[in-house]
């Protein structure tokens, strides 16, 4: 496997990122499942990467898919505003290009990548990739102090409300959190803060952030305990 198919971009800019209808699955998705051509462009064939055949994509994979078909192909369109879908031919045959990213990405590993499109639900490759992206400027500008976030930060980061009326919300980073550490993605703790009036606010701190997931489980163990179960009720279908 050439460098470039070891690892997948991961795009961060807010468009993307900080909107809850830019799914992270489907996304994921079609960047496990595209190729090169010889001048390193990656594309899907359009062919294979249908709302239906990613339907029964995920039916194969004893999952359900995380959005209706209706709304892959809604959100194709989506990905296409953001410039991060294009239509095209290569070989004769139409194909979706998935242009570079040359600004605001993380690198993800296409199996860690591949792991969690298969086994995770929504909002865990942006969890992911957020706390990936803060763990590598920490380290590139030598910060003493380590990461430090609270589940608010992350909901901010992906577009979801965080005021005490959405509980699901804080419920839902929690289980994010959860299935992350349970595959040695990330390791975290909690520290308590003491504020200026004497009480204590309760913060995360980021321990370290691995390229790899957990491989010593059966493959069953591991869809078990990686897929995250939490409401997402803030995340309607939408139509054009």
């Amino acid at each position: 496997m050439s460098t470039k198919n070891m690892t997948r971009d991961f795009p961060m800019q807010k468009e993307f990122l900080g909107d809850k209808k830019m799914n992270d699955i489907i996304y994921g998705f079609l960047q496990t499942n595209s190729y090169l051509t010889p001048d390193k462009k990656r594309y899907c064939w359009k062919s294979e990467v249908t709302a239906g055949k990613i339907i029964e994509y995920f039916k194969a994979q004893e999952t359900e898919s995380p959005i209706a078909e209706r709304t892959i192909r809604n959100l194709f369109k989506l990905f296409m505003t953001i410039n991060l879908l294009e239509e095209g031919e290569y070989e004769n045959k139409k194909v979706y290009y998935l242009p570079d990213i040359t600004a605001n990405y993380v690198i993800i590993k296409t199996e860690t990548l591949r792991f969690l499109v298969n086994t995770a639900n929504t909002n865990v490759i942006k969890v992911y990739a957020q706390l990936k992206k803060m763990w590598e400027c920490h380290k590139k500008y030598q910060h003493k102090q380590k990461y430090r976030f609270s589940k608010a930060d992350l909901l901010t980061a992906i577009g979801y409300k965080t005021t005490t009326s959405y509980s699901e919300n804080f419920k839902m980073i929690e289980d994010i959190l959860q299935c992350l550490q349970n595959n040695e993605l990330i390791a975290i703790h909690k520290e308590g803060i003491v504020t200026g009036s004497g009480q204590v606010t309760e913060y995360y701190e980021l321990d370290s952030v691995n390229d790899d997931y957990k491989k010593t489980l059966s493959s069953k163990a591991k869809r078990d305990e990686s897929v995250c179960v939490y409401p997402v009720a803030e995340t309607p279908e939408f139509i054009f």
